[in-house]
């Protein structure tokens, strides 16, 4: 899927191309470091500040993203049609409507995403928040000593006011996603980018939380006292 998606990208643009070399990355890690000399262009869909490569749009913007089974066994599909069926997910889902729970649901493809599943088990009414399986699970271990959850559809997380994005291996595809649902998104880090990232400001189309979560009831309680600011926010 991840080829696929870039030769689709790579077939729209080459009659406006010179004669070139390029290499691009399909891999969730950038490739050039900023130590290394010569620095050379390599195209990755994600990085840090302390790499050279050259961001580009990722695969999922034509089709893929993460195989999840059993929900996207194949991954999330195309993106085009995906993005409908977000967009219909809010109109059923408005503001007020929603559940005023924190919501999240994913892999523990990091450890900075476990004091929000913490937190859930300590206050499940402010969030709730589950680790799920991917292909790494090996036991409870790895889902904080409690059985997965079950996977859910991007398009049930519309149903919930607040949506956390965090970083995975990588930077995360499901942020473009989030914002489709009409909820506010809270997007923990910023270390991690695509090439739409510094586009995006915070307190105007998201929450920003620090990296350990420190601050993150401060700013659920922050939201919920101020609902027409957290609307606001969430709609733009």
């Amino acid at each position: 899927m991840r080829c696929s998606g870039v030769e689709h990208f790579i077939l729209e643009a080459i009659g406006r191309l010179p004669d070139m070399e390029m290499v691009i990355n399909v891999r969730d890690y950038p490739q050039v470091p900023k130590w290394m000399e010569p620095a050379i262009p390599v195209f990755s869909f994600s990085k840090t500040s302390e790499y050279h490569d050259i961001m580009y749009p990722a695969w999922t913007f034509w089709e893929g993203g993460p195989a999840v089974w059993p929900i996207y066994p194949t991954g999330l599909g195309r993106w085009d049609l995906f993005r409908e069926d977000l967009v219909r997910s809010a109109a059923q889902w408005p503001w007020k409507k929603k559940n005023s729970t924190a919501y999240f649901r994913g892999s523990r493809t990091s450890p900075e995403r476990d004091p929000l599943i913490l937190l859930s088990r300590k206050n499940p009414k402010l969030v709730d928040a589950e680790y799920t399986k991917n292909q790494a699970w090996k036991s409870m271990k790895d889902t904080l000593g409690k059985p997965a959850a079950k996977d859910v559809h991007l398009v049930d997380h519309c149903k919930y006011k607040y949506l956390f994005n965090f970083r995975g291996v990588a930077a995360s595809f499901r942020f473009k996603h989030l914002f489709l649902c009409g909820s506010l998104v809270f997007h923990v880090g910023d270390e991690w980018l695509e090439f739409f990232y510094p586009q995006l400001k915070p307190w105007v189309h998201y929450i920003p939380v620090k990296t350990d979560l420190s601050n993150v009831q401060e700013l659920l309680q922050f939201v919920k006292a101020n609902d027409d600011i957290a609307q606001e926010i969430a709609e733009r």
